[in-house]
């Protein structure tokens, strides 16, 4: 018995540990018209295809150490960019980026990943 309670800690301890890789979260992440002063400008989900740049405003919290995140965008399923932002340590951390559009109009979406290359927020969006 007594291996078996072991065995169930050992495994509680290894799931804990990845369940707490990131160092930071997403405590804002939205698509806008333009950023001014740091912060987004006409927040939307929907642009028109004469749009030339949208652009992902990010505000990320509790970062306990420096680090990268990836942004990419994807247009209908096929990849069009992919950007990294830095995170600085600190309480608060605000960052944007943006891509141009071409005037392809259609399904978007927009996927921040940590370094590992797991999700940590999707965005989707459409231009008409």
């Amino acid at each position: 018995m007594k291996l078996n309670l072991f065995t169930f800690f050992l495994f509680i301890s290894a799931f804990s540990f990845t369940q707490t890789e990131a160092n930071f979260s997403i405590s804002k992440a939205v698509l806008c018209e333009d950023v001014k002063n740091r912060a987004p400008v006409n927040e939307k989900d929907s642009f028109s295809k004469e749009t030339e740049k949208v652009y992902l405003f990010i505000e990320a919290e509790g970062i306990t150490e420096d680090t990268k995140i990836s942004v990419h965008w994807i247009f209908e399923e096929k990849e069009k960019l992919k950007t990294e932002i830095e995170l600085k340590k600190g309480k608060r951390w605000r960052a944007y980026c943006y891509k141009n559009l071409h005037k392809l109009s259609g399904r978007w979406k927009v996927e921040i990943k940590d370094l590992k290359g797991n999700l940590l927020k999707e965005i989707n969006f459409n231009v008409e």
